[in-house]
């Protein structure tokens, strides 16, 4: 059960590796970084897998030991609860001829947001599109790191 939305629409499977295209494309560490369904393998050099480890979601609503009388509190402005979005990937990038891998590492961050009717209301799972940036952020530090090392280009 979320706090403050209904339902939240989550394609990880998609949704994720669009956004590790995208954080590939503008990081120029690459010639070109595109998604796929795997249909466009041969014109790429080197492919990004990734697995899935959690999505996990954990929300809390905070009554301050009042019941059904818990939000009156809400409306003076004391939070309402808490959000906490953990996100655990493992990547890995692959050489698509030789299947050599090239570099793999495992990352896990979490967000946490208290919400309350006046501020972060809604928040329950935005965290994830800010987990998945600072994620790609430090995969992409890594990797030229760890190329740069290889004397990979």
């Amino acid at each position: 059960m979320f706090n403050t939305i209904q339902e939240f629409n989550f394609t990880p499977s998609e949704d994720l590796a669009k956004a590790a295209a995208y954080s590939l494309r503008r990081s120029n560490l690459f010639e070109d970084a595109f998604f796929s369904f795997g249909g466009d393998k041969e014109k790429a050099q080197w492919i990004l897998e990734g697995e899935i480890l959690s999505t996990e979601y954990r929300g809390s609503i905070w009554s301050y030991c009042l019941s059904a009388y818990g939000p009156v509190l809400w409306i003076l402005g004391l939070p309402a609860g808490r959000s906490h979005n953990d996100l655990s990937l493992a990547l890995r990038v692959k050489d698509v001829q030789t299947k050599d891998l090239l570099w793999e590492k495992t990352y896990s961050v979490t967000s946490v947001v208290t919400q309350g009717l006046y501020y972060s209301f809604g928040y329950d799972v935005k965290g994830y599109s800010v987990l998945m940036q600072d994620i790609m952020n430090d995969a992409i530090a890594d990797m030229n790191r760890e190329f740069q090392e290889k004397g990979i280009k």
